[in-house]
């Protein structure tokens, strides 16, 4: 008979998948990081070489010039929050009430079986080698199975966070095992 570790009763919010999102994307690459900043600045460094060159050439007057970089730079912010809210509004609607992921689960994890995670519309089973990482944020822990799959825990799920500590070290033992 294999005994549980841990016995964790939690319910899932839509803001616990976004949050679980965030991290995702994050861990696929979806974040802006200083190539890409850099990358950006450059670019904007280009053009106005250009525009310096064109005004110094005669190809364009000054007013026209300044004309074009303040289009340039109003249209890059438009295209930016565009983009922006474009992305929230989508995170908006990616959870909806009646969503799988979202409600009570139960999740038992045993000494060398694994993880059950169950809810109402789910039941999945996982031994710890499917396991490849562990994340922790503010509101939520994630057991990752892939770069961006995973098993969410919201930190409310643990009495404590001494008990939130524990799992975590139970977990990263069993990673450690796995991992080698």
């Amino acid at each position: 008979m294999v005994s549980d570790r841990f016995r964790l009763r939690y319910r899932l919010t839509p803001a616990h998948f976004k949050a679980y999102l965030g991290l995702a994307n994050r861990r696929v690459g979806g974040n802006c990081t200083w190539k890409h900043v850099l990358e950006g600045v450059l670019l904007g460094l280009g053009m106005s070489l250009l525009l310096i060159i064109l005004i110094k050439s005669g190809h364009l007057t000054r007013v026209q010039g300044n004309m074009l970089l303040a289009g340039w730079l109003l249209g890059s912010l438009m295209t930016f929050g565009l983009m922006n809210y474009s992305a929230r509004r989508q995170m908006g609607r990616i959870v909806g009430a009646h969503d799988s992921m979202i409600g009570e689960f139960q999740l038992v994890a045993y000494e060398a079986g694994g993880l059950q995670v169950s809810g109402a519309h789910v039941q999945s089973s996982f031994d710890w080698t499917a396991f490849v990482d562990l994340t922790q944020s503010d509101d939520i822990m994630v057991l990752w199975v892939d770069n961006g799959v995973g098993v969410i825990l919201p930190n409310k799920a643990f009495s404590s966070s001494g008990e939130r500590q524990d799992f975590a070290a139970f977990v990263e033992e069993r990673l450690g095992k796995t991992r080698s």
